[in-house]
């Protein structure tokens, strides 16, 4: 039998108050009261996590980091999350986003950012910033493909397609 409901999501939680404060990649969703819209639905009592911290909670059980009081946790995808966690629980730290490591800024002057700073990590190292880069530096070079597979003017550029290019000799995707 079911007895609770736990969900993970990207971004700025908080959990006590189960609120999705802000989530770069889903603007739709601000100060959203997420665990209590589930709640109501299910009747189930909710739990809402970052997925980083979550994923981090889960690594440090039963996966890499068993066994150690104390694991760093990186995720690349859409974005960059990271977690700490220090004698088996997640470090929160003063604001509640320690472990968000995608925002931190590395150029002052760069890109700015779904989370209104400029030059975080997040815009060269995640899997959108590196699909961006590749569609940019294809449309500079008057390329349409990568490794004659991947059009430039469909979906199809992903961070995926551009490591599988790259894997097959693609000197763009290389780059």
């Amino acid at each position: 039998k079911v007895s609770a409901i736990g969900v993970s999501v990207p971004g700025w939680v908080d959990s006590a108050q189960g609120m999705l404060l802000s989530a770069t990649n889903l603007p739709c969703w601000r100060n959203f009261p997420l665990a209590q819209e589930i709640e109501t639905c299910y009747r189930l009592p909710t739990h809402l996590a970052n997925d980083a911290n979550a994923a981090a909670l889960a690594e440090a059980a039963w996966g890499a980091g068993a066994g150690y009081r104390n694991v760093f946790y990186v995720t690349i995808g859409t974005g960059i999350g990271t977690a700490l966690v220090l004698r088996h629980r997640i470090y929160p730290g003063r604001t509640g986003a320690a472990g968000e490591g995608g925002h931190m800024t590395v150029n002052f002057r760069g890109p700015l950012c779904g989370c209104g700073k400029r030059g975080c990590i997040e815009m060269y190292a995640s899997g959108t910033a590196i699909a961006r880069s590749a569609r940019e530096r294809m449309r500079r070079a008057g390329i349409r493909s990568l490794g004659g597979r991947f059009d430039a003017k469909q979906t199809t550029i992903t961070a995926e397609a551009v490591a599988k290019a790259a894997a097959a000799g693609d000197q763009l995707a290389g780059e």
